[in-house]
């Protein structure tokens, strides 16, 4: 059997949160929660969490600070599958 992974979400750096809210709302992104430094915005299952950041700090690499969410529901299938 093959063990399936569900995409759950990302999170990206951003420079602007209220700018980024912006730009994700005009493709239909709801916003679950927001502050000075963070959102988390949801288009049906997934969501997308944009975190403030100095991106002057990630000079060489600025997707260091990506963080990508999956799931699955039976881990150790999975790992078996993979091996």
């Amino acid at each position: 059997m093959t063990e399936s992974i569900r995409f759950e979400g990302i999170s990206l750096p951003v420079s602007d949160v209220e700018r980024s809210v912006a730009f994700y709302q005009q493709f239909g992104f709801e916003v679950q929660i927001q502050n000075a430094n963070f959102a988390l915005l949801q288009l049906g299952e997934g969501t997308i969490g944009l975190l403030k950041m100095d991106l002057s700090k990630w000079p060489n690499a600025p997707r260091g600070a990506i963080h990508i969410e999956l799931s699955t529901k039976n881990l150790d299938a999975l790992h078996e599958q993979l091996e």
